[in-house]
């Protein structure tokens, strides 16, 4: 068996480092790598990440320039997955509560015209 060893990264590797390619446009690297793009708009900064997905909106630049940041990315994707499973969590809870409650409903009725 082969082993494959994965490639060190520098400290340079995993921050994106930001270079002004027109007033109120920054395009983002990481290493040799597009990393994506901050827009200045009326009201803060867009950033989309190198598929041009959009990441957020920031009131400032800082704030903007590190919402892609590798260990950014991976606390934000781990509360949405947070919020997520929140969310699928309530969902059920409350498809049992409906589903209950119509049971108790058809009970009723049926109880009643079999008294």
């Amino acid at each position: 068996m082969q082993t494959i060893e994965r490639p060190q990264m520098t400290a340079d590797a995993r921050v994106v480092t930001w270079t002004s390619v027109h007033p109120g446009l920054w395009a983002g690297q990481i290493g040799d790598d597009f990393a994506g793009l901050i827009e200045r708009d009326g009201h803060g900064y867009v950033v989309t990440d190198w598929q041009g997905a959009e990441v957020g909106a920031y009131a400032t630049l800082a704030e903007a320039e590190v919402a892609l940041e590798p260990s950014r990315r991976a606390l934000a994707r781990a509360a949405r997955e947070e919020r997520r499973s929140r969310a699928e969590m309530l969902a059920l809870a409350t498809l049992s509560l409906v589903g209950f409650g119509m049971a108790v409903t058809t009970l009723g009725v049926v109880g009643t015209v079999f008294a």
